[in-house]
């Protein structure tokens, strides 16, 4: 899961194990406990195994203009997540 230390999903110590996630590696937004949301950045290409949504915070996952986040598995979320596109 995300451990929320900045919003750049490609800084380790922003996931937990501190990696961050690949077309291998699942990620997980917890449903509390962080402060900062992952975002991916113009010009960022990210890419996760499978990604579990567990919050329902608005924009709990941001796509930034030019940012593209790839999903090799499933996006699995409980109900009220949101990812915001285009910020």
């Amino acid at each position: 899961g995300t451990t929320g230390a900045t919003t750049d999903w490609n800084t380790a110590s922003n996931w937990s194990p501190a990696v961050v996630p690949t077309a291998t590696i699942d990620a997980t937004i917890p449903s509390s406990g962080i402060t900062n949301y992952p975002v991916v950045a113009s010009g960022t290409n990210a890419t996760v195994k499978n990604l579990i949504n567990n919050s329902t915070v608005t924009n709990s996952i941001i796509i930034n203009t030019g940012g593209k986040l790839t999903v090799s598995g499933s996006y699995t979320a409980v109900s009220g997540a949101k990812i915001k596109v285009g910020q």
